[in-house]
Protein backbone atom coordinates (compact mmCIF):
# COMPACT_ATOMS: atom_id res chain seq x y z
CA UNK A 1 0.00 0.00 0.00
CA UNK A 2 1.34 3.41 -0.93
CA UNK A 3 2.35 5.80 1.84
CA UNK A 4 -0.56 8.18 2.45
CA UNK A 5 1.87 11.09 2.83
CA UNK A 6 3.50 10.54 -0.57
CA UNK A 7 0.55 11.96 -2.51
CA UNK A 8 0.68 15.61 -3.58
CA UNK A 9 -3.06 15.75 -2.82
CA UNK A 10 -5.41 13.29 -1.17
CA UNK A 11 -9.18 12.86 -1.58
CA UNK A 12 -11.54 11.71 1.17
CA UNK A 13 -15.15 10.64 0.51
CA UNK A 14 -17.81 12.38 2.62
CA UNK A 15 -20.69 10.22 3.81
CA UNK A 16 -24.34 11.33 4.15
CA UNK A 17 -23.82 11.51 7.95
CA UNK A 18 -21.03 14.05 7.41
CA UNK A 19 -23.25 16.28 5.28
CA UNK A 20 -26.03 15.88 7.82
CA UNK A 21 -23.76 17.07 10.66
CA UNK A 22 -22.71 20.06 8.56
CA UNK A 23 -26.36 20.84 7.77
CA UNK A 24 -27.28 20.74 11.46
CA UNK A 25 -24.57 23.29 12.28
CA UNK A 26 -25.58 25.42 9.29
CA UNK A 27 -29.22 25.58 10.39
CA UNK A 28 -28.17 27.30 13.62
CA UNK A 29 -26.87 30.33 11.72
CA UNK A 30 -28.75 33.64 11.30
CA UNK A 31 -28.04 34.20 7.58
CA UNK A 32 -27.67 32.11 4.43
CA UNK A 33 -24.12 33.39 3.94
CA UNK A 34 -23.11 32.36 7.46
CA UNK A 35 -24.82 28.98 7.03
CA UNK A 36 -22.80 28.28 3.88
CA UNK A 37 -19.60 29.27 5.66
CA UNK A 38 -20.27 26.93 8.59
CA UNK A 39 -21.36 24.09 6.28
CA UNK A 40 -18.13 24.22 4.25
CA UNK A 41 -15.94 24.70 7.34
CA UNK A 42 -17.46 21.63 8.98
CA UNK A 43 -16.86 19.44 5.93
CA UNK A 44 -13.24 20.64 5.70
CA UNK A 45 -12.63 19.75 9.35
CA UNK A 46 -14.13 16.29 8.84
CA UNK A 47 -11.94 15.64 5.80
CA UNK A 48 -8.76 16.45 7.74
CA UNK A 49 -10.03 14.47 10.75
CA UNK A 50 -10.49 11.33 8.60
CA UNK A 51 -7.13 11.80 6.88
CA UNK A 52 -5.20 12.08 10.15
CA UNK A 53 -7.02 9.06 11.59
CA UNK A 54 -5.81 7.05 8.57
CA UNK A 55 -2.29 8.11 9.56
CA UNK A 56 -2.91 7.01 13.18
CA UNK A 57 -2.65 10.62 14.38
CA UNK A 58 -4.98 11.28 17.29
CA UNK A 59 -7.60 14.03 16.98
CA UNK A 60 -10.32 15.30 19.32
CA UNK A 61 -13.03 16.46 16.93
CA UNK A 62 -15.45 17.79 19.55
CA UNK A 63 -12.73 19.70 21.43
CA UNK A 64 -12.28 22.11 18.52
CA UNK A 65 -13.76 25.60 18.55
CA UNK A 66 -15.48 24.59 15.30
CA UNK A 67 -17.58 22.09 17.25
CA UNK A 68 -18.71 24.77 19.73
CA UNK A 69 -22.00 26.46 18.81
CA UNK A 70 -20.98 29.85 20.22
CA UNK A 71 -17.64 29.86 18.42
CA UNK A 72 -19.25 28.83 15.13
CA UNK A 73 -21.76 31.65 15.41
CA UNK A 74 -19.25 34.31 16.44
CA UNK A 75 -16.24 33.51 14.24
CA UNK A 76 -15.20 32.07 10.88
CA UNK A 77 -13.39 29.13 12.41
CA UNK A 78 -12.54 25.59 11.23
CA UNK A 79 -10.04 24.12 13.66
CA UNK A 80 -9.23 20.51 14.50
CA UNK A 81 -7.63 19.79 17.88
CA UNK A 82 -4.69 17.38 18.11
CA UNK A 83 -4.17 16.26 21.74
CA UNK A 84 -0.82 17.30 23.11
CA UNK A 85 0.02 19.23 19.92
CA UNK A 86 -2.43 22.05 19.28
CA UNK A 87 -4.88 23.08 16.57
CA UNK A 88 -4.83 22.73 12.80
CA UNK A 89 -7.00 25.12 10.80
CA UNK A 90 -8.87 23.38 7.98
CA UNK A 91 -9.85 25.96 5.36
CA UNK A 92 -12.31 25.02 2.57
CA UNK A 93 -11.80 26.22 -0.98
CA UNK A 94 -14.45 25.86 -3.72
CA UNK A 95 -13.65 23.66 -6.70
CA UNK A 96 -11.35 25.48 -9.11
CA UNK A 97 -10.75 28.59 -6.95
CA UNK A 98 -7.17 29.92 -7.19
CA UNK A 99 -6.85 31.28 -3.64
CA UNK A 100 -8.10 30.48 -0.15
CA UNK A 101 -8.93 33.24 2.36
CA UNK A 102 -7.69 32.98 5.95
CA UNK A 103 -9.80 35.09 8.36
CA UNK A 104 -7.92 37.20 10.95
CA UNK A 105 -9.46 35.43 13.93
CA UNK A 106 -7.44 32.28 13.14
CA UNK A 107 -4.07 33.89 12.38
CA UNK A 108 -2.66 32.76 15.73
CA UNK A 109 -2.57 29.64 17.90
CA UNK A 110 -2.40 27.22 14.94
CA UNK A 111 0.07 24.49 13.99
CA UNK A 112 -0.70 25.18 10.35
CA UNK A 113 -3.40 25.77 7.77
CA UNK A 114 -4.64 22.89 5.61
CA UNK A 115 -6.53 23.78 2.43
CA UNK A 116 -9.36 21.41 1.50
CA UNK A 117 -11.14 21.57 -1.87
CA UNK A 118 -14.82 20.63 -1.61
CA UNK A 119 -16.43 19.35 -4.81
CA UNK A 120 -19.77 20.70 -6.07
CA UNK A 121 -21.75 17.74 -4.73
CA UNK A 122 -20.06 17.96 -1.30
CA UNK A 123 -19.37 14.23 -1.55
CA UNK A 124 -15.57 14.46 -1.76
CA UNK A 125 -13.00 16.65 -0.06
CA UNK A 126 -9.47 16.86 -1.42
CA UNK A 127 -6.56 17.96 0.75
CA UNK A 128 -4.44 20.19 -1.50
CA UNK A 129 -1.63 20.96 0.96
CA UNK A 130 -0.85 23.28 3.81
CA UNK A 131 1.11 26.30 4.99
CA UNK A 132 2.52 26.90 8.43
CA UNK A 133 2.18 30.70 8.57
CA UNK A 134 -1.12 32.52 8.07
CA UNK A 135 -1.72 35.17 5.42
CA UNK A 136 -4.93 36.95 4.36
CA UNK A 137 -5.02 34.75 1.24
CA UNK A 138 -3.11 31.62 0.25
CA UNK A 139 -2.65 30.60 -3.40
CA UNK A 140 -2.43 27.00 -4.53
CA UNK A 141 1.19 27.54 -5.56
CA UNK A 142 2.12 28.41 -1.96
CA UNK A 143 0.91 25.09 -0.54
CA UNK A 144 3.44 22.62 0.83
CA UNK A 145 3.06 18.84 0.26
CA UNK A 146 1.46 16.45 2.73
CA UNK A 147 4.71 14.73 3.74
CA UNK A 148 5.98 18.06 5.07
CA UNK A 149 2.82 18.32 7.20
CA UNK A 150 3.48 14.96 8.86
CA UNK A 151 7.09 15.93 9.52
CA UNK A 152 5.97 19.10 11.30
CA UNK A 153 3.36 17.25 13.36
CA UNK A 154 5.92 14.69 14.53
CA UNK A 155 8.45 17.41 15.41
CA UNK A 156 6.00 19.63 17.31
CA UNK A 157 6.71 19.48 21.06
CA UNK A 158 3.89 18.68 23.44
CA UNK A 159 1.89 21.62 24.68
CA UNK A 160 2.15 22.78 28.28
CA UNK A 161 -1.48 22.36 29.41
CA UNK A 162 -1.26 24.53 32.51
CA UNK A 163 -1.22 27.87 30.65
CA UNK A 164 -4.44 28.95 28.95
CA UNK A 165 -4.91 32.12 26.96
CA UNK A 166 -7.83 34.52 26.90
CA UNK A 167 -8.51 34.89 23.16
CA UNK A 168 -9.18 38.60 22.61
CA UNK A 169 -9.68 38.20 18.86
CA UNK A 170 -12.72 35.99 19.57
CA UNK A 171 -14.21 38.68 21.82
CA UNK A 172 -14.75 40.75 18.69
CA UNK A 173 -16.99 37.94 17.47
CA UNK A 174 -18.95 37.78 20.74
CA UNK A 175 -17.20 34.62 21.95
CA UNK A 176 -16.12 35.24 25.55
CA UNK A 177 -14.05 33.30 28.04
CA UNK A 178 -15.62 32.10 31.30
CA UNK A 179 -15.29 34.58 34.16
CA UNK A 180 -15.33 37.67 31.92
CA UNK A 181 -18.59 39.56 32.29
CA UNK A 182 -20.22 42.38 30.40
CA UNK A 183 -19.60 45.76 32.02
CA UNK A 184 -23.31 46.40 32.64
CA UNK A 185 -23.80 42.88 34.06
CA UNK A 186 -21.13 43.34 36.73
CA UNK A 187 -22.39 46.84 37.57
CA UNK A 188 -25.87 45.50 38.25
CA UNK A 189 -24.49 43.08 40.85
CA UNK A 190 -22.90 45.87 42.92
CA UNK A 191 -24.78 47.79 45.61
CA UNK A 192 -22.41 50.72 45.20
CA UNK A 193 -19.67 51.48 42.72
CA UNK A 194 -16.87 53.95 43.12
CA UNK A 195 -17.41 54.87 39.49
CA UNK A 196 -20.67 55.56 37.70
CA UNK A 197 -21.55 55.84 34.06
CA UNK A 198 -22.48 59.33 33.02
CA UNK A 199 -26.15 59.96 32.31
CA UNK A 200 -25.39 62.59 29.70
CA UNK A 201 -28.15 64.40 27.86
CA UNK A 202 -27.75 64.46 24.08
CA UNK A 203 -27.66 68.28 24.19
CA UNK A 204 -24.88 68.64 26.77
CA UNK A 205 -22.74 65.78 25.49
CA UNK A 206 -21.72 67.83 22.45
CA UNK A 207 -19.31 69.87 24.58
CA UNK A 208 -16.76 67.08 25.29
CA UNK A 209 -17.13 65.84 21.71
CA UNK A 210 -16.32 69.29 20.39
CA UNK A 211 -13.26 69.36 22.64
CA UNK A 212 -12.04 66.07 21.18
CA UNK A 213 -12.62 67.26 17.62
CA UNK A 214 -10.74 70.50 18.31
CA UNK A 215 -7.47 68.55 18.20
CA UNK A 216 -8.32 67.00 14.82
CA UNK A 217 -8.18 68.35 11.30
CA UNK A 218 -11.69 67.04 10.66
CA UNK A 219 -14.51 69.40 11.60
CA UNK A 220 -17.45 68.19 13.67
CA UNK A 221 -20.90 68.05 12.10
CA UNK A 222 -24.01 68.84 14.09
CA UNK A 223 -27.38 68.44 12.44
CA UNK A 224 -30.46 66.34 12.85
CA UNK A 225 -28.93 63.51 10.83
CA UNK A 226 -25.61 63.41 12.73
CA UNK A 227 -26.02 62.28 16.33
CA UNK A 228 -23.42 62.40 19.13
CA UNK A 229 -22.94 58.66 18.66
CA UNK A 230 -22.27 59.18 14.94
CA UNK A 231 -19.67 61.85 15.74
CA UNK A 232 -17.89 59.60 18.22
CA UNK A 233 -17.98 56.56 15.91
CA UNK A 234 -16.43 58.59 13.10
CA UNK A 235 -13.75 60.03 15.36
CA UNK A 236 -12.73 56.58 16.63
CA UNK A 237 -12.24 55.45 13.04
CA UNK A 238 -10.26 58.41 11.69
CA UNK A 239 -8.10 59.67 14.56
CA UNK A 240 -4.43 58.67 14.89
CA UNK A 241 -4.30 59.99 18.46
CA UNK A 242 -4.74 57.05 20.85
CA UNK A 243 -5.73 59.31 23.77
CA UNK A 244 -8.48 60.87 21.66
CA UNK A 245 -9.58 57.42 20.47
CA UNK A 246 -10.04 56.11 24.00
CA UNK A 247 -11.76 59.27 25.26
CA UNK A 248 -14.19 59.01 22.35
CA UNK A 249 -14.74 55.31 23.11
CA UNK A 250 -15.53 56.05 26.76
CA UNK A 251 -18.11 58.66 25.77
CA UNK A 252 -19.61 56.16 23.34
CA UNK A 253 -19.77 53.52 26.08
CA UNK A 254 -22.05 55.88 28.01
CA UNK A 255 -24.22 56.89 25.06
CA UNK A 256 -24.44 53.70 23.00
CA UNK A 257 -22.42 50.81 24.49
CA UNK A 258 -23.69 48.40 21.80
CA UNK A 259 -22.30 50.56 18.99
CA UNK A 260 -19.83 48.35 17.03
CA UNK A 261 -17.25 51.16 16.90
CA UNK A 262 -17.12 51.23 20.71
CA UNK A 263 -15.09 48.02 20.62
CA UNK A 264 -15.48 45.36 23.28
CA UNK A 265 -14.93 45.63 27.02
CA UNK A 266 -15.26 42.89 29.63
CA UNK A 267 -14.47 42.69 33.33
CA UNK A 268 -13.44 39.97 35.73
CA UNK A 269 -14.15 40.15 39.46
CA UNK A 270 -10.92 39.91 41.44
CA UNK A 271 -12.37 39.14 44.88
CA UNK A 272 -11.87 35.39 44.62
CA UNK A 273 -8.46 35.79 43.01
CA UNK A 274 -6.69 38.60 44.87
CA UNK A 275 -6.94 37.80 48.58
CA UNK A 276 -10.57 38.90 48.79
CA UNK A 277 -9.90 42.44 47.55
CA UNK A 278 -13.08 43.89 46.01
CA UNK A 279 -11.88 45.09 42.64
CA UNK A 280 -12.34 44.42 38.94
CA UNK A 281 -9.97 44.20 35.98
CA UNK A 282 -11.38 45.63 32.75
CA UNK A 283 -9.93 44.78 29.35
CA UNK A 284 -11.16 46.77 26.34
CA UNK A 285 -10.18 46.23 22.71
CA UNK A 286 -10.57 48.57 19.74
CA UNK A 287 -9.69 47.38 16.21
CA UNK A 288 -7.64 49.86 14.16
CA UNK A 289 -7.57 50.51 10.42
CA UNK A 290 -4.02 49.13 10.09
CA UNK A 291 -5.15 45.68 11.36
CA UNK A 292 -3.64 46.24 14.81
CA UNK A 293 -5.60 46.55 18.06
CA UNK A 294 -5.68 49.23 20.74
CA UNK A 295 -5.98 47.69 24.21
CA UNK A 296 -6.96 49.32 27.49
CA UNK A 297 -6.33 47.58 30.83
CA UNK A 298 -7.95 49.24 33.83
CA UNK A 299 -8.47 48.25 37.48
CA UNK A 300 -11.48 49.61 39.39
CA UNK A 301 -12.53 49.36 43.07
CA UNK A 302 -15.84 47.58 43.69
CA UNK A 303 -18.76 47.90 46.10
CA UNK A 304 -18.38 50.54 48.82
CA UNK A 305 -14.76 51.36 48.15
CA UNK A 306 -14.08 54.73 46.58
CA UNK A 307 -10.37 54.22 45.93
CA UNK A 308 -7.88 51.52 45.13
CA UNK A 309 -5.56 50.39 47.93
CA UNK A 310 -2.24 52.22 47.77
CA UNK A 311 0.49 49.94 46.42
CA UNK A 312 -1.76 47.85 44.13
CA UNK A 313 0.36 47.14 41.04
CA UNK A 314 -0.81 46.49 37.49
CA UNK A 315 1.88 44.93 35.27
CA UNK A 316 1.92 43.89 31.62
CA UNK A 317 4.71 41.72 30.23
CA UNK A 318 5.40 40.38 26.76
CA UNK A 319 8.09 40.08 24.10
CA UNK A 320 9.26 42.61 21.53
CA UNK A 321 10.06 41.79 17.88
CA UNK A 322 13.52 40.54 18.89
CA UNK A 323 12.16 38.22 21.58
CA UNK A 324 13.30 40.40 24.48
CA UNK A 325 11.12 40.56 27.59
CA UNK A 326 9.27 43.88 27.90
CA UNK A 327 7.42 44.98 31.02
CA UNK A 328 5.29 47.99 31.87
CA UNK A 329 3.60 48.69 35.19
CA UNK A 330 1.66 51.26 37.17
CA UNK A 331 1.15 51.43 40.96
CA UNK A 332 -1.90 52.86 42.70
CA UNK A 333 -1.37 55.90 44.92
CA UNK A 334 -3.54 57.27 47.70
CA UNK A 335 -6.94 58.38 46.35
CA UNK A 336 -6.60 56.70 42.92
CA UNK A 337 -10.04 55.57 41.80
CA UNK A 338 -8.51 53.50 38.99
CA UNK A 339 -5.16 52.65 37.39
CA UNK A 340 -4.63 51.73 33.75
CA UNK A 341 -2.21 50.79 30.97
CA UNK A 342 -2.68 51.16 27.22
CA UNK A 343 -0.93 49.22 24.49
CA UNK A 344 -1.06 48.38 20.78
CA UNK A 345 -1.02 44.71 19.75
CA UNK A 346 -0.84 42.82 16.47
CA UNK A 347 -2.70 39.60 15.58
CA UNK A 348 -0.95 36.69 17.26
CA UNK A 349 0.68 38.76 20.02
CA UNK A 350 0.72 37.21 23.49
CA UNK A 351 1.11 39.01 26.78
CA UNK A 352 0.50 38.52 30.49
CA UNK A 353 -1.27 40.81 32.95
CA UNK A 354 -0.44 40.60 36.66
CA UNK A 355 -2.01 42.36 39.64
CA UNK A 356 -0.03 42.43 42.89
CA UNK A 357 -1.17 43.54 46.34
CA UNK A 358 1.05 42.74 49.34
CA UNK A 359 1.63 38.97 49.08
CA UNK A 360 -1.38 38.31 46.83
CA UNK A 361 -1.04 37.96 43.06
CA UNK A 362 -3.46 37.53 40.15
CA UNK A 363 -2.20 36.70 36.66
CA UNK A 364 -3.94 36.17 33.32
CA UNK A 365 -2.50 35.35 29.88
CA UNK A 366 -3.89 36.88 26.68
CA UNK A 367 -3.61 36.25 22.97
CA UNK A 368 -4.72 38.71 20.30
Amino acid sequence: MKDLTSFSTFSIPLAPKDRYAAEQFAREQPTAEKATQVYCNTLAVLVVHYYLRMLAISTHLKTGYSWNAGCRLGADIADLYLPGKGRLECRPIPLGEATCAIPPEVWADRLGYIVVEIDKTCEVGTILGFVQIAAPTISRSQLQPLDALLEILHSTPALVPSVGFVRLNLWLHQVFDPGWQAFEELISQQQSWAFRTRQAESVSVWQPIEQLYSSQETAILQDEHFSPSDALSYLIQITEDEEVRWKAAELLWDLAPENPHAGIRRLTDLRSQLAGYAGALMVAILPKADQTFALLLRVYPLRYQSYLPAGLQLEVSGQDELGNLVKENVIARESDDYIQLKLIAEPGDRFSVALKLDNARFEEHFMV
